[in-house]
């Protein structure tokens, strides 16, 4: 039942408070979504200008693909240092492939 309808079975001043809770509510869910700290989280980390610089690169092509996945975002955030590790191995590009592969199938969580 929307807030007009109540219009009629509560009083006029009681219909405004939710009007104004309810648009409260849209801003604040806005706001997070353009915010989003989670979703950028790896990109504070004092490392994430090495890691970023060693995924470009390494594999260029797959970044979009693996920001997309949470999992990867968060080992980003939490294990910066063992992502840098293997990008410097020979056989990082088929790591990173497997993984942009993985990523693919939503082994890594929520893609967005």
């Amino acid at each position: 039942m929307s807030v007009l309808a109540l219009g009629q079975l509560l009083p006029h001043e009681t219909c405004r408070l939710i009007d104004r809770h309810s648009a409260a509510l849209k801003l604040q869910r806005a706001w997070r979504r353009v915010v989003d700290w989670r979703r950028t989280a790896h990109r504070r980390r004092p490392e994430w200008p090495a890691l970023h610089a060693a995924l470009m690169r390494v594999a260029p092509r797959a970044y979009p693909v693996l920001e997309a996945a949470s999992g990867v975002r968060r080992e980003w955030t939490t294990e910066p240092g063992s992502w840098l590790a293997s990008l410097a191995t020979p056989e990082a590009w088929n790591t990173i492939d497997i993984i942009r592969l993985e990523c693919l199938r939503g082994m890594w969580g929520q893609r967005i």
